[in-house]
């Protein structure tokens, strides 16, 4: 794989500078997420993955987002990032419970309250 370039980084700018915030957003995190996973760093591919799954659950793009940030789970697994698991296990269940699928978003904040060490978790599930 060839590093980014200068131009390329150039070319994702400008692009961007013509979107709305969150347009510009997501193709940055776009960006960010083909040149991560061409690098095989998959703990940068899984967070990029997550901040998209984030952003498209905000714009209202939700089964996209429940299956972007699935698509993040197997990667934080591999590399070993409790913290980072857990915070997609919770996105997860955000997302599902938006869908509807209540049993699907209680197995994944129940998945995320047992590999949370801080208790983080425990505490914003309660809530819901």
């Amino acid at each position: 794989m060839r590093p980014l370039e200068d131009l390329d980084l150039l070319r994702v700018w400008e692009e961007g500078r013509a979107q709305h915030p969150v347009d510009r957003a997501l193709t940055l995190h776009s960006e960010a997420l083909g040149v991560f996973s061409a690098r095989g760093d998959d703990s940068q591919a899984a967070r990029e993955l997550v901040a998209l799954a984030s952003l498209q659950l905000r714009t209202g793009s939700v089964e996209r987002a429940l299956h972007t940030v699935e698509s993040a789970l197997p990667l934080y697994a591999s590399v070993r990032d409790p913290e980072g698991r857990v915070a997609a296990l919770r996105l997860a269940g955000d997302a599902a419970a938006e869908l509807g699928h209540h049993d699907q978003a209680i197995e994944y904040l129940r998945a995320a309250e047992r590999l949370d060490r801080y208790g983080v978790t425990i505490e914003r599930t309660r809530v819901l």
